[in-house]
C-alpha cells in the first residue's frame, strides 16, 4: 500500500502573509540604507575631510559601498521572501484551520476536533475549542440544545 503524501501549501492567506513579509523587507532596506549612509559619512568625515583619501580612492570606496549595499539587498530580499512565507505559514496555517473548525461548529457539526503540531498559545486555544466542541456535542445528545432551532434563527 503506497503512502500518500500531502503537499504543504505555504501561502494559506497570501494577503496576510505578504503584509508581514513586506514589513520585514522595508525594515531590511531601511537598515541597509542607514548602514551604507553611516559608512559613507564616517569615510567622508574621517578620511576624506582629513585629507587621508584622494578623490580616486574615495570614489573607489564609494562604489564599493554602493555595490555592497546592492549585493546585501540582492541576497537578503529572496531569503526574506522565502523564510517570511514559511514563518508566517506557521502562524496563519493553524489559524485558518481554527477558523474552519469554528465554522463547522457554528453549523452544528459538534464534536469536531483539531490537532496542532506544536506547543504554544495557539495550542491552548485549540484545546479550549476542542473542549467546547465536545461539550456542545454532549449537550446535543442529551437534548439540552436544539441544533435545528439555532440553524433556523441564524
Amino acid at each position: 500500500m503506497a503512502a500518500t503524501s500531502q503537499r504543504r501549501v505555504y501561502l494559506v492567506d497570501a494577503k496576510f502573509q505578504f503584509k508581514y513579509v513586506k514589513m520585514i523587507l522595508v525594515f531590511v532596506v531601511i537598515i541597509t540604507a542607514l548602514g551604507t549612509a553611516a559608512a559613507y559619512v564616517m569615510l567622508w568625515f574621517g578620511l576624506r575631510a582629513g585629507g587621508l583619501l584622494t578623490d580616486d580612492s574615495f570614489s573607489i570606496i564609494q562604489n564599493g559601498l554602493a555595490f555592497g549595499a546592492f549585493f546585501q539587498l540582492a541576497i537578503s530580499i529572496p531569503l526574506i521572501l522565502l523564510f517570511g512565507v514559511i514563518l508566517t505559514h506557521r502562524i496563519v496555517g493553524p489559524l485558518v484551520r481554527v477558523e474552519r473548525l469554528l465554522d463547522e461548529i457554528g453549523e452544528g457539526q459538534f464534536g469536531r476536533q483539531l490537532q496542532v503540531r506544536r506547543s504554544d498559545e495557539l495550542t491552548v486555544l485549540v484545546e479550549w475549542i476542542n473542549r467546547m466542541s465536545k461539550k456542545l456535542e454532549r449537550l446535543e445528545k442529551e437534548g439540552k440544545i436544539d441544533v435545528r432551532l439555532r440553524k433556523e434563527e441564524g
